[in-house]
């Protein structure tokens, strides 16, 4: 048996036979993805954990940041150098490791 054709406002309409076959031709298998797996040192040399000079420079902002946290650390020094050194260090070198850590934590 012949498929049935008829003609429906100027398309040509096509059973489902004939309609199957014609996607079935028009399908091409598709090439293979280029995607290959990294290991653990390659996605750590891609994406490192701490900060990069460029990164550390564009965290520490200009002079207005520059100083605030400068401020914050004297405030937080002076806060906490009664209480113990523990938390009077790093509150007082908090304007050094401040980008370090926005850059890390950007880098997550």
């Amino acid at each position: 048996p012949q498929p049935q054709e008829w003609e429906q406002g100027g398309d040509t309409i096509w059973d489902g036979q004939q309609q199957q076959e014609r996607q079935r031709q028009q399908r091409r298998p598709l090439p293979p993805p280029d995607v290959i797996l990294l290991t653990q040192r390659e996605i750590q040399a891609l994406l490192p954990i701490g900060a990069t000079g460029e990164q550390y420079a564009y965290f520490w902002g200009g002079v207005e940041t520059a100083v605030q946290r400068f401020g914050i650390s004297v405030l937080g020094f002076v806060a906490t150098v009664n209480l113990t050194a523990l938390i009077a260090v790093p509150t007082a070198t908090f304007f050094l490791w401040a980008p370090v850590a926005l850059a890390a934590r950007r880098n997550s």
